[in-house]
């Protein structure tokens, strides 16, 4: 597939004299193979990892969906929450369960103190 889309790139930049009817390359494809080519490796090619025997599912990522978002927001009756505020909660919900609580309000604490402004 990418190697179709490096194709189709590569032949919308010839010059116009060689190919006058062909529009120009689309910012969005070019963008796009630019952004897969240069991320190649780190993308996962599930089906050779099949081909391996390896586990191919989503379900863990499911799973800490549910954990980080839908027992904090369902689990308890009578509460409600809006999108507002509900963003910040799991924000710092999402910080608590990757363990880096600690490290996250330091880092708050050296930037408030880098904007206090000094007497003149």
């Amino acid at each position: 597939m990418l190697g179709a889309l490096r194709a189709l790139v590569d032949e919308r930049r010839q010059p116009q004299a060689q190919a006058p009817d062909l529009p120009a390359v689309p910012k969005e494809l070019l963008e796009t193979v630019t952004y897969v080519v240069g991320h190649q490796a780190a993308i996962i090619d599930y089906e050779a990892d099949q081909e391996l025997g390896e586990h191919v599912g989503s379900g863990a990522i499911e799973k800490t969906g549910d954990l980080a978002v839908n027992r904090r927001f369902k689990g308890h009756r009578g509460m409600r929450w809006w999108r507002k505020n509900a963003d910040g909660i799991l924000a710092l919900r999402i910080v608590r369960l990757n363990d880096d609580w600690d490290a996250y309000w330091l880092k708050r604490r050296q930037q408030a103190r880098s904007h206090i402004p000094t007497a003149a």
